[in-house]
């Protein structure tokens, strides 16, 4: 009865702890946090797109749009928190601000844009 359930909070919780890991590291003393190395990060961030991936890759292949979902939506979170992490890092987070906001801002308008055309979200008829 609840099996679709189990499985969507199962994909949710491996995925979060998998996006956690991947900005954090999985490094951990008795009262604090170390900073991760580069190795480490490099893991956790692969294992992140891996699993991702192969989620996605079995939701085509099965057919199962949740499956799908959740490997494309997480594999684009993945993508932007790596790129995103980088931009912090090389040009400062004011840039990288302005820069994250006029992203969303065009991706918002192109949205509105289809879905005002009707190529994305039909009315029923």
């Amino acid at each position: 009865l609840f099996g679709r359930t189990y499985e969507w909070t199962g994909l949710l919780f491996i995925y979060l702890s998998l996006w956690i890991m991947s900005i954090w590291g999985f490094t951990f003393k008795e009262h604090y946090w170390i900073s991760p190395k580069a190795s480490e990060l490099w893991m956790a961030n692969l294992l992140f797109i891996a699993a991702s991936l192969f989620t996605l890759f079995y939701g085509a292949v099965k057919e199962d749009r949740m499956f799908f979902n959740f490997g494309l939506t997480f594999f684009i979170i993945d993508s932007y928190t790596l790129f995103f992490s980088h931009v912090w890092a090389t040009v400062g987070s004011a840039v990288g601000s302005l820069l994250l906001g006029i992203m969303l801002i065009v991706t918002g308008y192109v949205l509105r844009d289809l879905w005002l055309k009707e190529k994305i979200f039909k009315k029923p008829s």
